[in-house]
């Protein structure tokens, strides 16, 4: 073979090489492309007579994790660009004048537009409306705690929402902390955790004489059942109250009423008693485990 045809024979083959190389590069390019896809959520949000509501803080999330953020313009529009992927658990909306709300559970494969009605801090909330904003309030408070919001930071939030929403008392026991104002007669965090689980070993005195017996409680709203046990009887809690730390209850014994109120810290009660007006004393609890 010639020099020259050798030439033109490598040139051929060089220039299928960079033919191929260039084919896989555009195809490398756009699978990259197709990887770094994005869809949108996108809309107003608006009060209820369709009036653009500006400065709505907007962020969405899959499970805890913060994944977009937007704020709504003058005329309440917004729009969060995301990669493609998993379900958008969570969308939140929030302004200091305005009642949080979120959507729940939507595509993260598709774009979609979302045109949401916020309802001004202050005005009256129906019944189920009122049962939303507390589911509302249990999944923020969870998904703050996962990204590290203390619950005094979280309580600083939505303290003004709440005395203002003039939830009833069945709802404000659902929250999942205690805020403080118009559910002061409901149990605190600290007593519910140490009350909801885990049984007490309690011990009570009395002038020459000590009793031993075993406490379980069960904690609906700010009322207390369960039960105590000594060696030869199990024996319900008749009645009893859970007033932030401060509880109070009462046992029907074979020897008549015994009344117990007692303050409660994280793995010790400590209080007085009365044994159907014959007998009285200190008593205290331990909690076993």
């Amino acid at each position: 073979m010639s020099i020259g045809k050798l030439d033109s024979v490598l040139l051929l083959v060089l220039g299928l090489a960079i033919s191929i190389f260039s084919l896989n590069i555009e195809s490398v390019q756009a699978q990259a492309r197709q990887n770094k896809e994005t869809r949108k959520i996108h809309g107003a949000v608006m009060d209820r007579y369709d009036r653009g509501i500006s400065g709505v803080l907007v962020r969405a999330y899959r499970g805890n994790r913060l994944v977009g953020v937007s704020r709504t313009t003058e005329t309440g529009q917004y729009s969060i660009l995301l990669d493609v992927g998993e379900p958008i658990t969570t969308i939140r909306y929030e302004h200091s004048d305005w009642i949080v709300t979120t959507v729940n559970e939507i595509s993260g494969a598709r774009d979609n537009l979302i045109n949401k009605i916020l309802t001004r801090q202050g005005e009256h909330l129906s019944s189920e409306m009122q049962k939303e904003f507390v589911l509302t309030i249990d999944r923020l408070y969870y998904i703050d705690r996962a990204n590290a919001v203390s619950d005094d930071s979280f309580r600083r939030s939505y303290q003004p929402m709440i005395e203002r929403s003039n939830l009833p008392d069945e709802l404000l026991a659902k929250l999942p902390i205690r805020f403080n104002g118009n559910n002061k007669d409901l149990p605190s965090e600290r007593a519910l955790r140490a009350l909801t689980s885990g049984e007490w070993i309690a011990f009570a005195y009395a002038p020459g004489a000590k009793y031993e017996f075993m406490l379980r409680f069960e904690i609906n709203g700010n009322r207390v059942t369960g039960e105590g046990t000594t060696q030869e009887h199990v024996l319900p809690i008749a009645s009893g109250s859970l007033k932030g730390d401060e509880l109070s209850f009462v046992i029907n014994s074979t020897r008549g009423p015994f009344a117990l109120t007692a303050i409660v810290k994280d793995r010790e009660l400590v209080g007085e008693f009365d044994l159907a007006g014959e007998v009285g004393g200190f008593w205290r609890a331990v909690k076993t485990r």
